[in-house]
């Protein structure tokens, strides 16, 4: 693996408070159990930065704007918008795939799902309709969240004992029923995101 904070996305204005739009792993679920003890497996390699249970997420979109950047008035319509995604979505469930050893990454992947894309979509066109679409960065290219951030090169070997281990873990489903517009503190010598959640939204 390659060092994930020398990837041009990470190549942020400013490492203090970038505005995402989070499906956020709640704590005590079935997800969040599964993905401790997937860390737990691991941690003895110390080229990869594993996520605090606290910030494991789903990334929905990012966007190159930073929260104190937006008056009040901007940012709630921004989170109206995003509340209207929300009351139009019903809950719906990813199924994953065991974790792999990614280019960057630990990361848990989630098959091809016609909701998420659904989802991913409403949240771009509401982010459009609050006059921020100059700020829309790419969309992340499905639905997953990483377990661990390279944070230093590894060797072959390593990411073949690393997928080894891995490989002992089987595919779970997980039902996504929140967004979370939040504001991201990149964390680069530590390898986490983290990240404090101001607008928490239920589907209906």
């Amino acid at each position: 693996m390659k060092r994930f904070f020398d990837r041009k996305d990470t190549n942020w204005k400013s490492l203090i408070g970038a505005l995402h739009v989070y499906v956020v792993l709640k704590s005590n679920s079935n997800i969040v159990k599964k993905t401790i003890s997937i860390s737990e497996s691991i941690k003895y390699n110390k080229s990869i930065a594993i996520q605090p249970e606290e910030y494991l997420h789903m990334t929905v979109q990012r966007l190159d704007l930073y929260k104190d950047d937006l008056s009040d008035e901007k940012l709630r319509v921004l989170i109206e918008n995003l509340r209207n995604v929300a009351n139009l979505i019903t809950p719906f469930n990813v199924e994953f795939e065991k974790p792999a050893v990614r280019n960057e990454a630990i990361e848990v992947i989630g098959k091809k799902n016609e909701q998420w894309d659904n989802l991913v979509d409403m949240v771009r066109n509401a982010i459009c309709e609050s006059g921020l679409s100059d700020y829309l960065t790419d969309p992340p290219f499905g639905p997953h969240y990483t377990v661990a951030y390279c944070v230093k090169n590894t060797e072959p070997n390593e990411d073949k004992t690393l997928k080894s281990v891995l490989d002992n873990f089987s595919n779970y489903d997980f039902e996504i029923s929140s967004i979370d517009l939040v504001a991201v503190n990149q964390k680069p010598y530590d390898g986490i995101f983290e990240f404090t959640s101001f607008a928490h939204l239920k589907f209906i």
